[in-house]
């Protein structure tokens, strides 16, 4: 079993807890300690026995001085945890993996570099970082893993909903441009921030031309939008394609079966309708798509479709296994 430290227990930290307590037995790692910078235990504590949504309430939970007890079925977890700035964290260098989950310094290489030493041979950063040696998107360029990259960065949520996807399509049919529309939702803690829709920044924008060779900045545009809502967000997708012709359906046709068997396979979904964005919590796809609301007509193809941004977690872990097994 690979060793794994967690720094950072927000959003994304908690899903990725979540996620490995609910797969670690099928997995290659353990993650043996926590820190976060502005959470002590007691509040730590408080988050894993009120958070309704991860619900954790199936495991017993105990907290000592130094470390939380997690036990389910017989079977405990004990995770020592610090409440520590970064670069005072206890344990660093202990464990085989530096989880980089606290969103604090994705943009910074010399301190996320300082954190891969001693027994720490790699860090792994939950989200955009431009400095990382290298941006690894599990299914997409996952093989090809420097055995000399010491920081990683994951990409992130709308990443990883977009850029497979748009990589299958352009070896298939041919695309010469696409613009991605996100409606993305904001977290239950800061809802009280955002009274209205406000337009951002999303690191798709930048990371697609970067990582996608058929895409330029002057052919791709992200729409990113925040609203005042909790549940999964929106992605609608569209690509113009250089094969015309291309029905709806016999495009998803492909789609299910690169899904089923090919390239795609475990990353996406696809349903027939729209159920509405509850359908996708905790979903393992980084996004799923809605057969009888794609079309394809003269202006390319267009896909509409869900995620679950916060429980992209899954790809987090995902890369994570990898690259343990490469390790």
């Amino acid at each position: 079993m690979v060793s794994c430290g967690l720094n950072g227990v927000g959003r994304f930290g908690l899903h990725f807890l979540r996620y490995w307590l609910e797969h670690g037995e099928s997995c290659g790692i353990t993650i043996d300690y926590l820190n976060d910078p502005k959470l002590d235990l007691s509040e730590l504590g408080n988050i894993l026995e009120s958070d309704a949504y991860l619900n954790f309430s199936k495991y017993d939970l105990v907290l000592h001085d130094t470390f939380i007890s997690l036990t389910r079925g017989g079977f405990e977890h004990r995770i020592q945890f610090s409440n520590e700035p970064t670069e005072l964290i206890p344990w660093i260098g202990l464990p085989d993996l530096f989880l980089e989950c606290s969103g604090a310094i994705a943009q910074d290489y010399e301190q996320l570099l300082a954190l891969a030493t001693n027994n720490t041979k790699r860090v792994i950063v939950s989200q955009t970082s431009w400095v990382a040696d290298q941006t690894i998107i599990f299914g997409f360029n996952h093989e090809t893993l420097h055995e000399n990259s010491r920081v990683i960065s994951y990409g992130s949520c709308t990443v990883n909903a977009f850029v497979p996807l748009a990589s299958w399509v352009n070896d298939r049919f041919g695309v010469s441009g696409a613009e991605v529309n996100i409606i993305h939702n904001v977290p239950r803690y800061q809802l009280e921030r955002y009274r209205t829709p406000k337009r951002r920044f999303c690191t798709l924008e930048k990371s697609g031309p970067r990582l996608l060779d058929f895409i330029a900045y002057d052919n791709f545009r992200v729409n990113y939008t925040l609203i005042p809502y909790t549940g999964p967000s929106s992605i609608n997708v569209r690509f113009q394609i250089r094969e015309k012709g291309i029905e709806a359906n016999f495009f998803f046709d492909e789609l299910n079966q690169a899904l089923e068997v090919g390239p795609l396979k475990s990353l996406y979904g696809c349903c027939a309708a729209d159920s509405g964005p509850d359908g996708v919590k905790f979903s393992r796809y980084s996004a799923e798509f809605i057969r009888d609301e794609s079309v394809s007509n003269n202006t390319g193809l267009h896909l509409y479709g869900y995620f679950d941004n916060e429980n992209s977690c899954n790809r987090f872990f995902d890369l994570v296994n990898f690259i343990c097994e490469a390790m």
